[in-house]
């Protein structure tokens, strides 16, 4: 599942990712964004299941990274509930 995310664009301070796993998948994006936005130093997080594209607001590349890994991991775990 981790495989699944690609960067899509990193300019400072913004982030956006494919990740296949919220493509098609309304709850799911809804409950990873929720996840984002509940890490330290994320500043915004948005999930779409029509595009599969998640996109976070941050000052640092690797705590948006991490971030995102995190709630991947959650949700596979089934921590979070989608």
């Amino acid at each position: 599942m981790i495989s699944d995310v690609c960067p899509r664009s990193v300019i400072p301070g913004r982030r956006h990712w494919d990740v296949e796993l919220v493509l098609g998948r309304p709850r799911t994006a809804e409950v990873l964004a929720a996840a984002l936005r509940r890490v330290p130093g994320i500043t915004e997080a948005q999930a779409s299941p029509v595009t599969g594209g998640v996109a976070g607001g941050t000052h640092e590349e690797l705590l948006a990274r991490h971030g995102l890994y995190a709630s991947l991991w959650q949700l596979q775990a089934g921590e979070l509930a989608a």
